[in-house]
């Protein structure tokens, strides 16, 4: 009797037959899941299509020589003819036996982004992404965005037909202002325009001519004036939209197609929308002193801002864009992020494509140190008991949201006071709880308490564990926030002041 799989190809996992030997698709798959977000192969499965309906169902045919397709796939990802990085260990593929016939599952992880595109027959054009369950081959923007990803200087080439006079004159005296209020800077006060800018890296020295100063692109994305920027970068595009109020399509614009912007007066004029907007919400400490939560949320919101602006893929024909909402700000911008999403509020790992205009954001003191950025976003929502940020990114953006509301206010069609006072004592728990927990804590009757959940868990919001007196409830929590928030505990263990 035959046996079929019941989960369909979806864009991590692939079905493939294997029966006799190893077929040349999959190495279009381990290109594909190589250069997206990694995938698994199983391998003894062949396809049986529905002619009436389009529908696909995967029956268990299994593979008859194991050993010879296991010793192929290990064989071959050794050969740079065949693919171009390696993806697979040896405890990446595992044998299984399923009604009696043998199957391969295949782990392909993910490649760096310096070893992308993943490319298969010794040419940089044969290369493969994952769409939804499909491989797809990679062509014009989707290759040159991996190609420009694996790159970490995008910003220093040197433009030697661009010159001081492309920069905006007013910016530049603007940012020598902001750099100079540092002491240790204070040996760039005498120096002339052109030999600050290269000691900001705005500007280098051209190797054939070494009187000459050239700009970088940095440079010019950073001080430029936009007309002279769009020469370079067609789409250079930075907009900040206030969605704050409702029934209005935006109620501010601020856009470097509007203006005369650059990367520089962009960043400044948002921050100053950013601060005259953040209510400055405080509470009252326990020796009665006010302590405001508005420092601490426009410092997350500006590592925001300037995370977006140094790690941008300026080469793209996307722009970037933050929307500001009433619970949260959204910030876009064109590029994969260049650390994994799970390190990003934890690792303190920095690693970016435009050096030189991070470069120029740390000489203003408008920058952290080097990768704090993720944990200074986090520390304010915890803070402030804000629901947690989330970043997430794919070969083409990255997007972060910043909430300043709690997470029982963040969540839509939401209106029960009732029940976002027990979302509210749930997120302060670390571990699940129980119903008794919550009935003592918002003083509810057990009945009501229980109706409450039972809605929450309908509509995905709690997850229940346990049954009968073990029944225990909790909001759902990534890995990475549960690491976050251990971290940040861990901080105010180790840095509480004593007290003598």
């Amino acid at each position: 009797m035959n046996e079929y799989l019941n989960q369909n190809e979806d864009s991590h996992l692939e079905y493939k037959e294997a029966l006799k030997e190893l077929p040349k698709s999959f190495w279009e798959t381990y290109s594909a899941f190589g250069n997206t977000s990694g995938g698994k192969v199983i391998l003894g499965i062949k396809e049986i299509k529905n002619p009436r309906d389009d529908n696909h169902r995967w029956l268990i045919q299994g593979v008859q020589d194991s050993m010879k397709v296991i010793d192929t796939i290990m064989t071959s990802q050794f050969d740079e003819f065949q693919v171009s990085a390696i993806l697979i260990e040896n405890t990446d593929i595992e044998e299984k036996i399923i009604s009696g016939k043998k199957i391969i599952i295949v782990n392909i992880h993910e490649s760096t982004d310096e070893k992308k595109p993943v490319f298969l027959k010794k040419d940089v054009h044969n290369v493969y992404v994952r769409e939804g369950s499909g491989d797809v081959k990679a062509k014009g923007e989707v290759l040159q965005n991996l190609m420009r990803n694996a790159k970490n200087d995008l910003d220093t080439r040197m433009l030697p037909n661009f010159d001081i006079h492309d920069l905006d004159y007013s910016t530049i005296q603007q940012y020598r202002i902001k750099v100079l209020e540092n002491p240790k800077r204070e040996h760039l006060r005498d120096l002339s325009d052109e030999e600050f800018l290269r000691q900001v890296s705005a500007m280098s020295r051209n190797k054939a001519n070494r009187n000459s100063l050239d700009l970088t692109t940095g440079g010019l994305l950073f001080l430029g004036d936009s007309s002279s920027i769009t020469q370079e970068f067609p789409y250079f595009q930075l907009d900040y939209f206030d969605y704050r109020v409702q029934g209005s399509r935006w109620r501010k614009r601020i856009s470097s197609v509007e203006d005369n912007l650059n990367i520089f007066s962009f960043f400044q004029l948002v921050m100053q929308e950013i601060r005259s907007n953040i209510d400055d919400r405080f509470s009252l400490n326990a020796d009665m002193s006010r302590s405001t939560s508005a420092e601490n949320l426009v410092v997350a919101l500006r590592e925001g801002l300037v995370n977006m602006l140094q790690h941008a893929d300026y080469f793209q024909n996307e722009h970037l864009i933050i929307k500001a909402y009433w619970d949260y700000f959204e910030f876009s911008n064109p590029g994969k992020m260049k650390i994994p999403v799970d390190q990003f509020f934890t690792s303190g790992e920095s690693k970016t494509r435009n050096p030189n205009i991070s470069k120029m954001f740390v000489f203003s003191g408008f920058s952290e140190r080097a990768g704090s950025g993720g944990h200074q976003i986090y520390k304010a929502s915890i803070t402030n008991n804000f629901r947690h940020p989330v970043i997430s990114t794919d070969n083409s953006k990255t997007v972060l949201k910043i909430w300043y509301v709690d997470y029982a206010d963040s969540l839509r069609g939401i209106d029960d006071p009732d029940m976002k006072n027990i979302l509210r004592f749930m997120t302060k728990k670390v571990i699940p709880v129980k119903l008794a927990e919550i009935q003592t804590a918002t003083g509810l009757s057990r009945y009501f308490v229980d109706q409450k959940l039972r809605q929450l868990v309908d509509k995905k919001i709690i997850i229940r564990t346990g049954n009968a007196r073990a029944t225990k409830y909790e909001i759902p929590k990534s890995e990475e926030e549960i690491y976050a928030n251990m971290k940040q505990l861990t901080d105010q263990l180790v840095y509480r002041p004593r007290n003598h």
